[in-house]
């Protein structure tokens, strides 16, 4: 085999994280997809669409972004992965009963799992840490997004509430800071990231803290104010004052 034929699977075993990783982190995620379906009665092709989109869709996007063939396509155990997942949440109804538990339960896991695999891949494809964070981030994120398009609902994403996807995109940083600038090993990096996404969206769950939303600080200040909301800065007239 000359080197030019030999590349794609070197660069396919550089970049591949352990196994048990992406397929633990596929399985949560196409099953919370699949209760996800349950609970909304999705028929059979709908729970199998949503499973496979939320278990697969982040890391297909994200190989499509390093340019190597996705790793859904190229193991034997990807698909039979989610497809055994979909089918979990299709039959046991018992666990639609515990969707919105289950699913608090699953999110930030699979999520911190994929911002960890994304992270990685594009860490030892040779990326810049920047950009390894924002694939970390893309990978946590791409799954949960084609769930809610594909569902006809507004993505999560962009929706104000708890903190879960502000969650994984700070896992993402996080593990890039403990590998890349802090050369910690990749083990417990994965473990502190993971417990970290899960920890702090249970936190938000618990004491209701909302993801940051955007704060107009030029309508504060004192000379800026006034010209950009002047209707912030106005005089309340009184109730005996006329029109």
């Amino acid at each position: 085999m000359s080197l030019l034929q030999s590349l794609p699977l070197l660069v396919g075993g550089v970049t591949e994280p352990p196994l048990y990783i992406g397929l633990a982190a596929t399985f949560l995620g196409a099953l919370s997809g699949s209760i996800f379906s349950s609970e909304r009665k999705f028929p059979i092709t709908g729970v199998l669409a949503i499973a496979i989109s939320v278990g697969l869709g982040g890391g297909i996007i994200r190989d499509v972004l390093l340019g190597v063939v996705p790793v859904a396509f190229t193991s034997v155990w990807y698909l039979p992965i989610a497809f055994v997942a979909a089918f979990i949440g299709f039959f046991f109804a018992s666990l639609a009963r515990l969707g919105n538990i289950l699913i608090l339960v699953l999110d930030p896991i699979w999520m911190a799992l994929f911002a960890v695999i994304g992270a990685q891949k594009a860490l030892n494809a040779g990326l810049s840490p920047f950009a390894a964070m924002f694939i970390g981030c893309v990978t946590a994120f791409g799954g949960g997004v084609l769930r809610d398009l594909l569902s006809h609902e507004k993505p999560e994403l962009v929706k104000p509430g708890p903190i879960n996807y502000a969650a994984a995109m700070l896992g993402s940083i996080l593990y890039v800071l403990l590998v890349y600038y802090a050369e910690l090993a990749k083990v417990p990096s994965e473990w502190i990231t993971i417990v970290f996404v899960f920890g702090l969206r249970m936190l938000s769950l618990k004491f209701g803290i909302n993801a940051p939303q955007p704060v107009d600080l030029a309508a504060k200040l004192p000379m800026v104010g006034p010209a950009v909301a002047p209707e912030k800065h106005a005089r309340k007239r009184r109730p005996d004052e006329l029109e």
